[in-house]
């Protein structure tokens, strides 16, 4: 069933986009997240994690308002653009800013 006012193929390209943007989202989450305990001391990488990974889910409340924004603004195609250009951002910041982890040991990188 198509929604109402929608034809057979743009409910298959909404189909087809909300899949490929919800692989990319867990492709960036699970990258960040296995490479965010490397960062920190064995002492406090429990407990530096958790703060990190609690300011992240903050931050997501404020996401919803400049979403909004920029829906009403720049409409879906604008919101997607926004969405994309940020994650491209954080892979650019981590990939140039980051400390390099491969092949090192956890003692060796967190210090």
């Amino acid at each position: 069933m198509v929604a109402r006012g929608w034809t057979s193929l743009q409910a298959v390209r909404f189909g087809h986009f909300c899949f490929r943007d919800r692989g990319a989202n867990n492709i960036m989450s699970f990258s960040f997240h296995a490479y965010q305990p490397e960062l920190y001391p064995t002492s406090i990488r429990g407990r530096a994690v958790g703060f990190v990974y609690s300011f992240s889910r903050l931050s997501a409340v404020f996401n919803a308002f400049i979403i909004a924004f920029m829906l009403g603004r720049f409409g879906v195609a604008g919101v997607f653009a926004f969405i994309s250009a940020s994650m491209l951002v954080v892979a650019v910041v981590i990939g140039a800013l980051g400390p390099r982890t491969r092949n090192l040991a956890l003692e060796a990188i967190s210090h």
